[in-house]
């Protein structure tokens, strides 16, 4: 017995990536050459499901147009993508010189049900944590520079400090909260200004 298993057919869907824009075309030009069909998602939408934006069955529409605050990013999302496919679109990207696209996703069984307001605000503020996990790794760095004859007992005692709260963060010992991110980054920041960086 032949058994036909066919995989759902792959697809993007683009947010604030409109044709009219170079950036767009060049997007669009990578999922043309791949074969791909793309979506645009306009910020109407944003009040409907990720599923039922992506046409997958079982999803319906809201019945009424988003009229909230959009998203300022740029958004990709991709349906059914093996990752020999998402290797190949990202080595066309850069073959293509498309600048990066700093929201991402892959539909999946859990984020389809979700609301595309509340999965773009969900992937934007992962951006933004993992950009201060960055710095926090920078700047624990730059305190590893300094020295503690370079600064008075009370000011060291508070750059020490703010180093191992912004550790305790990033091994997951602290509560991972944008509000916590940036009061720690806050802190260290004002920790390294008052110590003198080693000559």
């Amino acid at each position: 017995m032949k058994v036909n298993l066919q995989r759902a057919q792959e697809e993007v869907l683009l947010y604030h990536l409109e044709e009219s824009t170079e950036k767009g075309q060049l997007v669009r030009r990578v999922f043309a050459k791949m074969r791909v069909p793309v979506r645009t998602i306009t910020d109407e939408m944003l009040g409907e499901t990720l599923g039922y934006a992506a046409g997958l069955v079982g999803f319906g529409p809201s019945g009424e147009a988003y009229t909230g605050p959009g998203v300022e990013s740029e958004v990709l999302i991709m349906n059914s993508f093996t990752e020999k496919r998402m290797n190949e679109m990202f080595r066309l990207f850069r073959e293509h010189q498309v600048p990066p696209i700093p929201l991402k996703a892959v539909i999946t069984e859990n984020n389809k049900k979700w609301r595309l307001i509340d999965l773009f605000s969900e992937l934007d503020q992962e951006r933004v944590m993992i950009a201060g996990y960055r710095k926090l790794q920078d700047m624990i760095g730059q305190a590893a520079k300094r020295k503690a004859k370079d600064a008075d007992p009370e000011t060291w005692s508070r750059l020490e400090a703010a180093v191992e709260r912004a550790g305790q963060l990033l091994t997951g010992k602290a509560e991972p909260s944008l509000a916590y991110l940036e009061e720690t980054i806050a802190q260290l920041t004002d920790a390294l200004a008052a110590v003198p960086a080693a000559e």
